[in-house]
């Protein structure tokens, strides 16, 4: 069965039964004219006479202010609902789409795979969403928009449906009765924010991971993304691959390359870095590229300091191996003054030999510490 768990099921009459290929999603707008549920129209006779229309769902406006709305399943996904069937009108220009409400032209892609004469019923899956204005000019209630995100995504994401604005038929996508439609259809859905619609698709939790309400799990490792780095990754576009290669942990600064950003913490993902300021409470994408300039530079530095302290122990060295010639030549006559002019330049050899050492040592340590996000 092709069910949503986020819809009631109250199957109509209206469907073909079989056969829908469900390559795209389609956003319709009721413009009913007058005040109406969802209930209502599901149980209509217009939805069940076996004549009329059908959709696959349908999601109702909600109570004003409320962060959901009721969703009510009628049509099976694998079946075909009466919504859509033909396109109109001829083809926009390549690398141009439709302009919604402007009834000019159908999307160009339709003509280059199975034309007008196509009955779209059996490549959709088709929702319609309560709107009152005759016209689909009102919008959507918080509540709706939020609902018909979250269905969009689940429908896409069960039916391997890409969550873009579709632009061929062999990938599939969504689009607006419009897009088929334009001349009897040119205000469906009406008012719509396209751009924002297909971002929040994007947005929540990536695909193959998961959330406990506290934590991101992720399914390639042990590491999780917690508190506002959570929050960052449910609210924006996150690629399911780009996943966290450690845990977060506190930096001061939180950016070796510009430190007056000050202290915070930080993760480091497969293609981001995520860092959160603790100055003004802020979490946004760190600047890799230049700090990973300033790591190479920091290298390089480091490499340069190497080889000069390695010429360093080289000279005390030799001079080590002077002394030990001379006491092996002196042990029988005890200490003269060359010699012990020759253990006093040894003593501040060894003493200079020691501090280079320990700054090779120290030297090594931060930048171990530096490049230690980078080579997880």
């Amino acid at each position: 069965m092709g069910r949503s768990a986020l819809a009631t099921w109250l199957p109509c009459n209206n469907f073909w039964s079989g056969g829908n290929s469900k390559r795209f999603v389609i956003i319709h707008g009721t413009a009913s004219g007058a005040p109406q549920t969802a209930y209502q129209l599901a149980t209509s006779g217009e939805f069940n006479n076996g004549t009329g229309a059908s959709v696959h769902y349908i999601v109702d406006k909600g109570v004003i202010g409320s962060e959901s709305s009721m969703v009510y399943q009628i049509v099976d996904e694998n079946d075909a609902a009466w919504g859509n069937c033909c396109c109109t009108g001829s083809a926009c220009a390549p690398g141009t789409l439709p302009v919604p409400g402007a009834g000019q032209c159908h999307d160009p892609w339709i003509d280059a795979s199975l034309g007008c004469g196509h009955n779209w019923n059996f490549d959709t899956i088709s929702i319609e969403n309560i709107k009152y204005a005759n016209d689909n000019s009102d919008t959507l209630t918080p509540g709706q928009w939020s609902m018909l995100v979250k269905l969009v995504r689940d429908i896409c994401l069960r039916n391997g449906i890409p969550m873009v604005k579709a632009t061929s038929y062999d990938t599939g996508g969504v689009i607006g009765h419009f897009d088929l439609d334009p001349f009897n259809r040119a205000r469906c859905p009406g008012t719509f924010d396209w751009d924002l619609f297909i971002k929040e698709l994007n947005m929540g939790v990536p695909t193959g991971w998961s959330d406990d309400g506290t934590a991101l799990h992720n399914p390639a490792n042990g590491f999780v993304v917690t508190q506002g780095f959570r929050q960052y990754v449910l609210n924006h576009p996150w690629d399911a691959g780009n996943v966290p290669l450690e845990n977060v942990h506190a930096a001061n600064p939180v950016e070796e390359s510009n430190p007056k950003l000050g202290a915070g913490t930080v993760q480091v993902f497969r293609f981001d870095r995520l860092e959160w300021i603790s100055s003004n409470n802020t979490v946004f994408r760190g600047w890799m590229g230049q700090e990973l300039l300033f790591v190479e530079k920091e290298t390089a530095g480091l490499e340069n300091a190497i080889t000069a302290d390695t010429a360093t122990i080289t000279s005390q060295a030799a001079a080590i191996a002077q002394l030990n010639a001379a006491l092996s030549a002196c042990v029988a006559g005890g200490i003269t003054p060359d010699l012990q002019s020759i253990i006093n330049s040894a003593t501040g050899d060894l003493t200079t030999l020691s501090a280079h050492a320990q700054d090779v040592a120290d030297s090594a340590r931060l930048m171990a510490s530096e490049l230690q996000p980078y080579v997880k």
